[in-house]
């Protein structure tokens, strides 16, 4: 049976080493790492259900608009038209929100 072969993003590795700040944001940088990765090159714009699935492990958004709505999280409404909201979130907006939730922030 042939083994599975996990491409990984080493330049994305180094840049999470300057952002990631504790051992709790480690975990779900790794999750975010995860999503959809394409010919080894990490993700760098995630949809609300993207989003959803790396901090509360589900596909339901009401969560991350609630944060959207509350400020807790940076993001870019590309919705047009009849289109309710159509947000999206860079690597970055989703980092600064775990650096500044995850608590046991010194531990590396």
């Amino acid at each position: 049976m042939p083994r599975k072969v996990v491409q990984r993003d080493w330049l994305q590795e180094i840049r999470d080493g300057r952002e990631i700040t504790s051992a709790e944001m480690q975990v779900y940088v790794n999750i975010l790492n995860e999503v959809d990765p394409k010919m080894g090159e990490s993700k760098q714009l995630f949809t609300a259900t993207e989003v959803a699935l790396v901090l509360f492990g589900t596909t339901d958004t009401k969560g991350v608009y609630a944060l959207c709505e509350m400020g807790a999280i940076g993001y870019t409404d590309i919705g047009t038209g009849t289109e309710k909201r159509k947000f999206t979130f860079s690597r970055h907006s989703i980092y600064q929100f775990l650096k500044g939730h995850c608590k046991d922030e010194g531990q590396l």
